[in-house]
């Protein structure tokens, strides 16, 4: 059985003189038009910088059962009646955005110039509990551990197929944050956070498609036949 959380983390380097800033949307509040005209001139592709990790995979063996049933349950895991949980593939998949820029001192204000935007898109934290009773047989310890291995592997491979996907899309996206103009009365950091939505909403949106595939995938060994099937493996 597995257990996966995704979660996405937002960050923003400060950078020359002060801030860091991205634009996707520009209103009327953001400094006067003319000057932004000026800032935009500055506009530049946008480096990506793209990491990518399976974490690194950990084994626990010392737990029994029932604390194995509880780890699953905390994590939302759906745990089938009338099946003993002997295992547990359990992982986090991350996606974590920063952007760095550097700003020019303009007339009443400063122009922000995105430079690199890094991602990572990947797992952290994967371990496979084996629980004790499990542990009593050679048979049983082996079936289940190839059980969660396999998990582990289709987590890898549904990650392989993704990151083109996700690398072209992050590309593609990037170039859309813009120079933007910000007046010295203005509040950066609410700007720098409203013009990294899109690019963020965007992001969300692919991590959601990666989870509904992967889960689909895991639910291909994750089904009552299979359950059936390695109930009668071992004696």
């Amino acid at each position: 059985m597995k257990k996966t959380i995704f979660a996405l983390t937002i960050l923003s380097f400060l950078s020359i003189p002060e801030f860091a800033n991205g634009q996707y949307l520009l209103d009327s509040s953001v400094g006067s038009s003319k000057l932004q005209e000026e800032c935009a001139k500055y506009a530049k592709e946008v480096e990506v910088v793209f990491k990518s990790s399976y974490g690194r995979l950990r084994y626990d063996k010392s737990k029994s059962q029932e604390a194995i049933k509880r780890i699953a349950q905390k994590g939302n895991f759906e745990v089938v009646n009338g099946y003993q949980m002997m295992g547990l593939a359990d992982f986090s998949s991350k996606v974590s955005v920063s952007l760095q820029v550097v700003s020019i001192n303009m007339k009443k204000g400063l122009c922000v110039i995105p430079e690199t935007v890094d991602v990572f898109f990947g797992f952290e934290d994967p371990v496979i509990y084996i629980a004790r009773e499990a542990q009593k047989t050679r048979c049983k310890e082996k079936l289940v551990t190839r059980h969660e291995q396999t998990h582990m592997q289709i987590s890898i491979l549904a990650l392989e197929y993704f990151l083109p996907q996700m690398k072209k899309i992050a590309y593609e996206h990037a170039q859309k944050i813009k120079p933007v103009f910000v007046s010295s009365n203005e509040d950066r950091q609410a700007i720098i956070d409203r013009m990294m939505e899109r690019f963020v909403a965007k992001m969300t949106d692919l991590s959601d498609q990666f989870s509904r595939h992967l889960h689909k995938e895991q639910d291909k060994l994750d089904n009552l036949e299979n359950y059936n099937y390695e109930s009668s493996v071992c004696p």
